[in-house]
């Protein structure tokens, strides 16, 4: 599979999900800081990739129908 993740989301999670056989590529490496969540979720569509990220904008199926992307996952970390 192949998944994209968001700034918000720490670094150390490609590495994590790259061992388990997958391609991931991080937005802090291609695009600029603060791109718009537009920017991010038509590289996803544009590569195929599944979002990984925290920000619950991306949950707005009026902006980013789920028919439309391979995927989008917002994810919350309990502390």
């Amino acid at each position: 599979m192949n998944f994209l993740i968001d700034a918000n989301i720490p670094r150390s999670t490609k590495a994590v999900i790259e061992a388990l056989g997958h391609n991931v590529v991080d937005v802090r490496d291609i695009l600029p800081p603060a791109s718009p969540d537009s920017n991010i979720a038509s590289l996803a569509l544009t590569e195929n990739r599944i979002v990984i990220t925290r920000d619950q904008d991306f949950a707005n199926i009026l902006l980013y129908p789920p028919e439309k992307y391979p995927g989008i996952k917002e994810i919350s970390f309990v502390n």
